[in-house]
């Protein structure tokens, strides 16, 4: 998303820096065809000077102002129009009560009288006019005699108040910057918002390297004139060393493109602002989920503890219903095995007597052994004792005492097969 908002932030800017620099040269197109004109026509009323200055002399330039009232010759952007002799010398002007003065000083003098000025017309810097009274600046042409040698200048002086009104129509804003300046660094006129500038403080501008390659441009720049950062334009002007240069904020230039910025990063941050709580969210159920996985497993594990021990409970519960069952035949057989432990202990009792018995006769037999009793008397006495033996009811007896710990064991077998 961030991708495509910077994509398209740039793709805007550019658009609207285009659609800026388009307008500017627009502007700077038609301000610099003013200025080409303005000159021509500037240049058409040096021609006629130079044309009867070098023709007849100072004689007949009285009669040109016949022209330049009538507007055969529009002269209505100069402040006054003249010609300095080869000794520099003021000697004709068209204002009223002209005085001649020496302007051999002046700079568009010196150019021409110097040779090697590569335009036959020359601009010079703003200057404040000694006949005029007023801040301008010249355009001149040099004046030759028959032989092609120095004559003396053609003067126009370039009103740049009503030059600049031209500029004011372009309906730019209060920080806007228009003007025509040298490739010297020196603005010839300049309008910076309100306020129409011609002067010599109009110097050492920063002129960007576009400005020495190209016959048309632009760049950005907050040290051209002042510390306010602007998109300039500039139009050479043909065949002089000038250019028109038209300025803008850029921060008025790219008001549009700041809006579509703005509203652009608003959304791309509330759909981040959204795409993090979602994240969030989704981080929240992640973890309740793995908190409900790890409950699961604990829930899972309890359960096998208490399957497992649900199922020794089972196994113990069937030990104790196979125990309680062995308890049960117990009880059920505990009634016959006490009646044949009491029976059998009655015949234990009839035995231990016959046992006596016998104890008593194996006695008497070794006393016999012994000599203390004759034959006689033994017969006598086993005779005397099997009269109170009968050993038909021992030999029942003895095989009644084995069938009944028969029956018991056999009961206790039971109980104990029970019971596994």
């Amino acid at each position: 998303m961030w991708i495509a908002i910077g994509t398209q932030i740039h793709h805007e800017e550019a658009q609207v820096t285009a659609a800026q620099k388009n307008y500017l040269h627009n502007v700077a197109a038609g301000l610099r065809e003013h200025v080409q004109a303005s000159f021509r026509s500037t240049d058409d009323a040096l021609r006629l000077l130079k044309f009867h200055y070098e023709s007849t002399g100072l004689n007949d330039l009285p009669a040109i102002n016949r022209y330049f009232r009538s507007k055969v010759i529009d002269i209505s952007t100069l402040n006054q129009v003249g010609v300095i002799d080869e000794h520099g010398i003021y000697a004709f002007s068209n204002l009223d009560h002209h005085k001649k003065m020496d302007l051999s000083d002046r700079e568009h003098f010196k150019v021409h009288k110097e040779g090697g000025y590569p335009s036959p017309i020359f601009i010079s810097k703003p200057v404040l006019g000694r006949a005029s009274g007023k801040w301008s600046f010249q355009i001149t042409r040099k004046l030759e005699k028959p032989d092609g040698s120095f004559n003396g200048v053609a003067v126009a002086s370039f009103n740049p108040v009503q030059f600049l009104e031209q500029f004011q129509r372009a309906g730019l804003n209060s920080t806007s910057l228009i003007g025509l300046v040298g490739m010297d660094g020196y603005a010839r006129a300049l309008r910076v918002g309100d306020n129409n500038r011609a002067d010599d403080t109009l110097r050492d501008l920063q002129l960007p390297i576009e400005v020495g390659t190209s016959d048309a441009g632009n760049f950005v720049s907050s040290h051209f004139f002042d510390k306010q950062e602007r998109l300039y334009v500039f139009e050479k002007v043909e065949n002089q060393p000038l250019f028109v240069v038209v300025g803008i904020n850029t921060e008025t230039a790219l008001r549009d493109f700041y809006y579509q910025r703005n509203v652009l990063l608003g959304c791309g941050l509330l759909f981040t602002l959204f795409a993090l709580g979602l994240t969030f969210q989704r981080l929240r159920s992640m973890e309740n989920c793995k908190q409900l996985q790890i409950e699961i497993a604990n829930l899972r594990q309890a359960q096998g503890l208490m399957q497992s021990a649900y199922e020794d409970c089972l196994n113990k519960t069937n030990d104790l219903v196979s125990l309680a069952e062995a308890g049960t035949v117990a009880i059920k057989q505990s009634a016959s095995i006490r009646i044949h432990l009491e029976k059998s202990d009655k015949d234990l009792v009839a035995l231990e007597e016959f046992f006596d018995l016998l104890e008593t006769i194996l006695q008497e037999s070794l006393r016999v052994d012994l000599g203390q009793i004759s034959p006689d008397e033994f017969l006598f006495f086993v005779k005397k004792l099997g009269s109170d033996v009968n050993l038909d009811k021992l030999r029942e007896l003895l095989v009644e005492t084995s069938q009944t710990f028969h029956d018991v064991f056999k009961l206790l077998d039971d109980v104990e097969n029970t019971q596994k």
